[in-house]
């Protein structure tokens, strides 16, 4: 991560941001919304992974920002690695001061 991507952060796991691992990047699309891949939380397919709360402890880090938690999972239910890997999480709180990056609203020029 650098200070040029503020809203890029670091999924940990681990309830205690201390002791926690690094798992994977994603990125900040909404106040408390993180996107991430799948795989980094779906240890198996999309429809294995669709209860909302997380199945394990996950903390997001923003060097801006600090750490949150997580407390919501969604996994594309079509997730089957390599296909459909994207996962969305919900933190505990806002994140403030980061402004998230804008989703694509129109389809690539070719």
């Amino acid at each position: 991560m650098t200070h040029a991507y503020p809203s890029a952060g670091a999924l940990l796991f681990g309830a205690d941001p201390a002791e926690a691992t690094i798992q994977c990047s994603g990125t900040l699309i909404g106040c408390d919304t993180f996107l991430t891949a799948a795989h980094c939380v779906c240890p198996g397919d999309g429809p294995d992974c669709q209860s909302a709360a997380p199945a394990q402890p996950y903390q997001v880090f923003f060097q801006h920002a600090g750490f949150f938690e997580v407390v919501g999972v969604r996994v594309h239910p079509g997730f089957s690695f390599p296909d459909n890997d994207v996962a969305v999480l919900t933190l505990a709180r806002p994140v403030t001061g980061i402004n998230p990056t804008p989703l694509q609203d129109a389809a690539p020029g070719l």
